[in-house]
């Protein structure tokens, strides 16, 4: 796969990153969870077998959790 972009891709390397967390899920998937400036945890991304944890709406992309 080819990516035409206007920026080297040398000035994204230095962007700086959020803090991300992963938690295991009980049918044994991953979901991310970014560290948010409040302290609060926003859901980012779902990996997994079971199709009921994409279907689940607390693991959508963008939720926030609650610790």
């Amino acid at each position: 796969m080819i990516y035409y972009m206007l920026e080297p891709l040398e000035l994204l390397e230095h962007l700086p990153q959020k803090e991300r967390r992963y938690y295991k899920l009980s049918s044994g998937g991953i979901l991310t969870a970014e560290v948010l400036p409040s302290g609060q945890q926003q859901v980012v991304d779902i990996l997994s077998t079971d199709p009921m944890d994409y279907m689940n709406s607390d693991f959508s992309p963008g939720t926030l959790l609650n610790n």
